[in-house]
């Protein structure tokens, strides 16, 4: 079975940047139940405030 990766990238607002950390980690649970799961990071954008890039391997 080939491996399969999720990027995403949102812009968040000032208030919403804990609904977000809690759906991705709600994402990573779901994923984590599949075999070939290896892992979530995520990147903080150092030119765009608020901007996140999310990678699930």
């Amino acid at each position: 079975m080939s491996n399969v990766i999720v990027l995403f990238e949102v812009t968040i607002k000032d208030v919403k940047l804990e609904n977000y950390l809690i759906q991705v980690v709600s994402l990573k649970n779901i994923l984590s139940k599949a075999n070939t799961f290896i892992g979530a990071e995520r990147f903080l954008s150092l030119t765009v405030d608020g901007k996140i890039l999310s990678k699930f391997e």
